[in-house]
């Protein structure tokens, strides 16, 4: 299993809780090749979208379904706060994973995370499992309670 794979099951099993971590045959760079690979719809795809606001040591998770596009607007007014793309190396620097592999939670530190809506028109979706081949199945409000974050309208 590759390095934040590992951190990612350890952090699950630290904490009493534990998902069936899958394989993908290729690197699932985009919700669409994802869902593909998966069998399942493309909203399904919990896509983990990193942001920072203002100071770039402030990050924001946004875990928004596949099938959403962020609408930066609408979350910066929810968050009070301007939205800027940080850069791989603080994504890996401050979740502990790559880009393509950050999951929904389990990060190095507390990251405010607001959890798309519409992710619970779903039983279950999939999501990022510490690596771009990796990916594990999760009802939606094990995505909020595991993450502490709050549901919004974020398309």
């Amino acid at each position: 299993m590759m390095k934040g794979s590992e951190r990612f099951k350890s952090w699950l099993q630290d904490r009493g809780t534990e998902f069936a971590i899958q394989w993908l045959d290729d690197n699932a760079n985009t919700a669409q090749l994802a869902s593909d690979a998966l069998c399942c719809e493309v909203g399904q795809i919990a896509k983990s979208i990193i942001f920072t606001m203002g100071d770039p040591d402030d990050l924001l998770l946004i875990v928004t379904s596949g099938s959403n596009r962020v609408n930066e607007r609408r979350v910066r007014d929810i968050v009070g706060a301007e939205l800027r793309r940080p850069d791989a190396r603080t994504v890996k620097a401050q979740t502990g994973y790559s880009i393509g592999g950050v999951p929904p939670f389990a990060h190095l530190q507390n990251i405010k995370t607001l959890v798309d809506k519409d992710l619970f028109n779903y039983a279950t979706v999939w999501a990022a499992a510490g690596h771009p081949k990796t990916v594990f199945e999760i009802m939606p409000q094990e995505i909020l309670r595991l993450s502490e974050g709050t549901i919004e309208t974020v398309s």
